[in-house]
């Protein structure tokens, strides 16, 4: 009896070693495992050169990105439009078999109306006013509608103020633009606005632009500095650059909604904390080189100009509002007439 006892005491302590030493196991097994989560590999794409500063932006947030996430999260970018074209693209990031674009907000538009409030000619005439819209209620409200549509929109980022260029004259006047035939954004709104200033709208394809340009199917376009020197349009046949400052349109930096909502919240905030970090460094980055370009456009014959009287041609194209009002949302037009 008394050797059984000390064999069933033997055997008690031997069990309660064991479940001790199980329970810390897991635990170290635990702490291995989240020291090597798996990393998330996000794809971004644009359509500009990798020498503009849309490309330095997403670079900024590939950075920021890695150290927020301890390394976890991996960005490859993507430039030139390699991943397809602008629309093809918004609609796989609305669709989840795209991750991320930096897109013009007029490519948004076709799903969140509201984001038409950009295409608005001489609707924001300043820096100013246009960070006030894309930082305050009304950048909130499109963010929350493309929410509703499938998108995540991280941050507005800048594409810039757009300008007319062409081959033949300097636009000065209402007179100088008409009849000249330049592509323009394919958006609806845009189409509106030049057809207002009786110019002829093209709706060329930005990746055949540069060749339409060169071999005159085109006269000129419209677009920001930044557009004209990094695609090197002074070198088909582009000698007017001229300051109509028609629209300021920022870039849109979307994700898929369902691909967000699937991260952890410790991954959500490092790339909504990235994305806002990122787009304020490509906004004053854009306009410290605006400044720049404009400089080289000079220096490389190109004749830059303001216009006379950039009254004419709002008062031209005002009635564009009118047409857009339900679609925007009046009260949200109200508000970004108001924000001078």
């Amino acid at each position: 009896m008394r050797k059984l006892s000390l064999l069933a005491i033997v055997l008690i302590l031997a069990l309660v070693v064991a479940g001790c030493g199980g329970n810390t196991g897991p635990k170290e097994d635990n702490k291995a495992n989240e020291s090597k989560q798996e990393k998330i590999v996000l794809k971004v794409g644009h359509a500009m050169p990798a020498s503009h500063h849309f490309q330095a932006g997403l670079e900024k947030f590939k950075e920021l990105v890695a150290q927020k996430s301890n390394g976890q999260v991996e960005v490859e970018i993507f430039a030139s439009g390699v991943l397809g074209g602008t629309r093809d693209r918004v609609e796989a990031v609305k669709m989840g078999t795209g991750d991320m674009e930096l897109v013009g907000s007029p490519s948004l538009a076709r799903w969140v109306p509201e984001t038409f409030i950009f295409d608005m000619p001489y609707l924001i005439t300043s820096y100013e006013q246009a960070d006030a819209i894309m930082d305050g209620e009304i950048g909130q409200a499109i963010k929350d509608a493309a929410y509703e549509k499938g998108f995540k929109l991280l941050e507005f980022g800048e594409n810039g103020f757009r300008n007319a260029f062409n081959k033949y004259r300097p636009i000065k006047t209402l007179k100088d633009i008409e009849g000249l035939k330049l592509r323009v954004y394919p958006s609806q709104a845009y189409i509106d606005t030049f057809e207002a200033l009786k110019a002829l709208p093209m709706s060329t394809d930005w990746g055949e632009l540069y060749t339409a340009l060169s071999q005159g199917t085109v006269d000129g376009a419209e677009a920001t500095e930044a557009h004209f020197i990094t695609n090197k349009f002074y070198e088909a046949n582009q000698k007017y650059f001229s300051n109509t400052r028609h629209m300021y349109v920022p870039v849109v930096f979307i994700m898929n909604k369902a691909k967000f909502d699937g991260f952890s919240p410790e991954i959500q905030k490092a790339i909504q904390e990235a994305a806002t970090e990122a787009m304020k460094y490509q906004r004053n980055l854009s306009r410290k080189q605006t400044e720049d370009y404009v400089k080289q456009m000079k220096e490389l014959g190109v004749e830059v100009n303001d216009l006379d009287n950039v009254q004419e041609f709002k008062e031209a194209t005002q009635h564009i509002w009118d047409k857009y009002a339900d679609k925007i949302g009046k009260e949200l037009l109200e508000k970004a007439k108001n924000m001078k």
